[in-house]
């Protein structure tokens, strides 16, 4: 979500137009002011709200303009890379080593975009931010629900949404004060190096060690469980062969799906297409109103912090949705609420009107991703519900990819 500050695009003017020039004109900013007719090479930029952006620092403007969102698209490309064709690795090869590969991966190329020497580097490393960022975040939430019993589960991802929203509200408090993207970069890369720390206390899931075949290993960390938590290990080997068995008599069980199979039959079918579709809709519009707050009018630092703010309370709001008004009439009326906010955004003329309409459509947008993402694992059946979860989420990283050029239009 830094993106919106890295990219801040502030006013303009060829680099020719005298500073004090009174009545400055859209002209002047891609055509030199002493002569219309060539096109400007150099730019001054208006550096009180936000002092370095790739935008200054790499001239991304006029027919160099696109970069900016290209940045963002390459960016979201690199969740879609990771979710669909590196999900497989830790089911492969461990959660734990994947976790280090992927952390490793998003800090060296955290560091390179600081470094950036031009804004080719800053795509290209941008990309394996993501899926660094995207690996890692996956891995180790598999790996913390594999390690507690189904009891904790939603707990723990409500807290996990939370966290995302803490620092969502963070952001423009860290970039009010630094207002330069690569110092922002390194800002970054800081609590990450913290995080690696932990690594070193996270033990293998005990699920994948068994189902790898490396019993002996998953009862050492299951014994050390046991111990850090104080319980009682009277049992434990008796407990151990049912979870070795129940485990290998899944595995057994459990068949391969693919997206294919989700359009075999014409209830799936129908759940597939509208559910693909609707998630392709949540994330272009979702990345849209958060990646071009500033487009909105006000204060960017404020417009961006509040829509971090508004999107607080939509997990608690969700619940309660659920609960009294059901999936099918919580999903409708959301999305609706979602479709007047951003016709009213058009229709306002008022900066204020524009802004709080934008934040009702972040707020419902917000809130309907986790009523979507309860809804659609519900309508299918037991083994093909990963399937259907990843494809369909597949399709809001490519909404998502669009959606930096929303600001274009």
């Amino acid at each position: 979500m830094g993106f919106s500050f890295f990219a801040y695009q502030p006013e303009f003017w060829c680099s020719d137009v005298p500073i004090d020039y009174q009545n400055k004109t859209e002209d002047m900013k891609c055509k030199k002011f002493v002569n219309s007719s060539e096109l400007c090479t150099e730019w001054q930029y208006n550096r009180n709200d936000f002092h370095k952006s790739i935008i200054t620092e790499f001239d991304l403007v006029c027919d160099r303009s696109n970069y900016a969102s290209l940045t963002q698209s390459f960016y979201m490309l690199g969740y879609l890379v990771s979710g669909l064709i590196l999900s497989f690795l830790p089911d492969k090869y461990g959660r734990r080593p994947l976790c280090w590969i992927y952390f490793l991966i998003e800090v060296i190329s955290l560091i390179a975009c600081a470094l950036s020497v031009n804004i080719y580097q800053y795509i290209i490393f941008r990309l394996f931010v993501a899926i660094g960022g995207c690996g890692r975040t996956g891995t180790m939430c598999v790996t913390l629900m594999e390690n507690m019993g189904p009891k904790h589960r939603s707990d723990i991802y409500l807290v996990g949404g939370m966290g995302w929203l803490v620092g969502y509200c963070l952001i423009p408090v860290m970039a009010y004060f630094i207002q330069d993207f690569r110092y922002m970069h390194w800002a970054v890369v800081c609590p990450l190096v913290c995080m690696i720390c932990w690594l070193f206390f996270l033990n293998e899931s005990p699920r994948w060690l068994i189902t790898s075949g490396h019993t002996d290993k998953a009862e050492r960390v299951l014994r050390q469980i046991v111990e850090q938590n104080g319980l009682n290990d009277e049992n434990f080997d008796e407990k151990f062969a049912e979870l070795k068995a129940h485990l290998h008599l899944s595995q057994q069980n459990e068949k391969t799906y693919t997206f294919f199979d989700l359009l075999r039959t014409p209830n799936l079918r129908k759940y597939s297409i509208v559910f693909c579709f609707s998630w392709l809709v949540i994330g272009l519009v979702y990345y849209g109103f958060s990646l071009n707050m500033a487009d909105f009018g006000g204060n960017f630092y404020i417009s961006f912090l509040m829509g971090g703010v508004v999107e607080l309370p939509s997990s608690i709001i969700a619940i309660l949705t659920l609960r009294y008004f059901g999936r099918k009439k919580s999903f409708f009326g959301f999305l609706t609420i979602i479709s007047m906010a951003s016709l009213a955004v058009i229709a306002a003329n008022d900066t204020l009107l524009k802004v709080s309409f934008a934040l009702i459509g972040k707020f419902a947008v917000g809130t309907v991703w986790w009523v979507v993402e309860v809804y659609v694992p519900e309508l299918y059946p037991t083994l093909m519900r990963n399937c259907a979860s990843g494809s369909s989420q597949a399709m809001a990283r490519l909404g998502s990819t669009a959606s930096p050029f929303m600001g274009d239009l």
